[in-house]
């Protein structure tokens, strides 16, 4: 259940992502490194649209950059990001769409009639989805890796 729950949220933070081309994480919210790794690990859960091994040479330096760069730099976290986006295929795209659209459906099964969310309920503050800064650093610090790891485990030594 805990797995299932956290793929959940790992694709509704992809619904912040957008659609198609290098523009899709500009003007959103959240954090365009966590989104980027996010999108790369679900691309590898897909099973049929998974990174080809150039994808992964070119997005795994990208990735470690990001991970060694401040969550406070934002024109860097997001020229980055919008790099790897921009070497996902219009495939791995639409597929990257269709999961987003799937955990939306599950919430709204999950949850009938739900619209945004109120104050403070899954949003900033007290109360919400946004933990304090230190927790936030940590939760993208330790997604960044876990992408590494995985696409360090394609390339192989």
């Amino acid at each position: 259940m805990r797995h299932a729950t956290l793929v959940a949220i790992a694709l509704l933070s992809l619904a912040a992502c957008g659609r198609g081309g290098t523009a899709q994480t500009q003007s959103q919210g959240g954090d365009p490194a966590l989104r980027a790794a996010l999108a790369v690990m679900a691309l590898e859960r897909s099973g049929d649209q998974q990174l080809t091994g150039d994808q992964t040479r070119q997005i795994l330096p990208l990735l470690k950059v990001l991970r060694d760069s401040s969550p406070e730099d934002r024109q860097v976290t997001q020229a980055i990001a919008d790099q790897i986006f921009a070497i996902f295929t219009p495939a791995q795209r639409a597929a990257l769409d269709r999961l987003r659209e799937q955990a939306r459906d599950r919430l709204q099964r999950r949850r009938p009639g739900a619209g945004p969310p109120a104050p403070g309920v899954g949003g900033p503050g007290p109360g919400g989805l946004n933990p304090d800064p230190a927790r936030r650093a940590e939760v993208r610090r330790r997604t960044l890796e876990r992408a590494i790891r995985i696409l360090e485990s394609r390339t192989g030594p």
